[in-house]
C-alpha cells in the first residue's frame, strides 16, 4: 500500500513489513510482527495497522517505528477504518465468524472493543458500501460461499446476493460507487450497487482467486491472482472485459496498488519481490 507521505509499505509471508522510498530502496523494516501479515491499512491520523492473529497498531517515523497498541483476540482477516458522524475513528474487523467494531478512546487514545456481531458462517471478506451497508463473503467451512449485503447498524441481512459451491474466495473492489466486483474461486461476479445490489454478470476464470484488486480510474481496474498474473479489466455495457494480461511470476500476487501519482502499479507476491508496472494508456 502507498502511505500518505509517498512511501510504500509492503508485506509478505516472511512476517516482515518493508518500508520503501519512491526509489524502491528499503528505508527500514518492521520485524516485530509475530505472525503472517494478512492485511495492512493506514489511518487518517497516519497510524499503520497490521492484522493477522492479532491487530498491531504502529506509528511510523522517517526511519523507525513505535508500537502503540496490540489487540490480542482472534485471527483478523481484514480491517477498515470508518469515520463516525462525530468524527471518531472506528475500526471494523472480520475475525472468524464475527465482525468486531473498535473505537478510539478519548482518554487513552487507544482502541477498545465497542461492538461484536456474530454470524453463523465464517466471514472471509467484507467491504463498506453505503449507508451502513456492507458486502460480506461468508463460508460454511469451505463447502459453500455466500455473498450477502448486511446492514451492520441494524444487525440485519438485507439481500442474499449469491451462493456457490466453492472452496475459496478472494478480494472485492468498488468502482465509481456503481459496481462491486467479487472474486470467488474460478469466478468473477459483477454486482450493480445502484440497482439494489443486482448480480448482472458472472464470468468463469482459469485462475483460482483474485487476492487483490486495484481500482485505477473510471471503470478500469487491475487484479492480482493465484497463478501469478496481473490482469487489466474494464466494465463495458455492464459486463467484465479482459483488456491485457501481465505475467508477474509463477506464485501468488498478494497485493496490488496504484503508485507514483497513479502512473504505476506496484505488485507484491510470494516470490518476495515488489514489481512496478508503468500504466500506459
Amino acid at each position: 500500500m502507498e502511505l500518505f507521505d509517498g512511501r510504500l509499505a509492503a508485506y509478505s509471508d516472511d512476517k516482515i513489513i518493508n518500508i520503501y522510498k519512491r526509489s524502491t530502496k528499503i528505508v527500514f523494516s518492521i520485524k516485530s510482527i509475530n505472525s503472517i501479515i494478512k492485511w495492512i491499512i493506514q489511518t487518517k491520523d497516519q497510524k499503520l495497522i497490521c492484522c493477522s492473529y492479532e491487530i498491531t497498531i504502529l506509528k511510523l517515523y522517517k526511519d523507525h517505528f513505535e508500537t502503540l497498541q496490540i489487540i490480542k483476540n482472534s485471527w483478523t482477516n481484514k480491517i477498515f477504518e470508518i469515520k463516525e458522524f462525530d468524527n471518531n475513528s472506528n475500526l471494523v474487523a472480520s475475525q472468524n465468524n464475527y465482525i468486531r467494531i473498535y473505537e478510539i478512546s478519548k482518554k487513552s487514545n487507544l482502541y477498545k472493543l465497542k461492538e461484536t456481531i456474530r454470524f453463523n458462517e465464517n466471514v472471509n471478506n467484507f467491504i463498506y458500501l453505503k449507508n451502513d451497508d456492507y458486502a460480506l463473503i461468508l463460508d460454511d467451512y469451505f463447502k459453500n460461499i455466500y455473498i450477502n449485503i448486511y446492514n451492520l447498524k441494524l444487525h440485519n441481512k438485507k439481500v442474499n446476493l449469491y451462493q456457490i459451491k466453492a472452496k475459496d474466495s478472494g478480494d472485492m473492489c468498488i468502482l465509481q460507487n456503481k459496481y462491486l466486483v467479487v472474486s470467488v474461486y474460478l469466478n468473477l461476479i459483477l454486482i450493480d450497487i445502484e440497482e439494489e445490489y443486482k448480480v448482472i454478470h458472472v464470468i468463469k476464470t482459469i485462475f483460482g482467486c483474485v487476492n487483490s484488486f486495484c481500482y485505477f480510474k473510471n471503470y478500469t481496474f487491475f487484479s492480482g491472482d493465484d497463478v501469478g498474473d496481473i490482469t487489466e479489466w474494464q466494465i463495458i455495457d455492464n459486463k467484465l472485459k479482459k483488456i491485457k494480461e501481465y505475467n508477474n511470476c509463477k506464485e501468488d500476487v498478494n497485493s496490488i496498488i496504484k503508485y507514483n501519482n497513479n502512473s504505476w502499479i506496484a505488485a507484491g507476491s510470494n516470490d518476495g519481490l515488489i514489481k512496478f508496472y508503468e500504466t500506459d494508456f
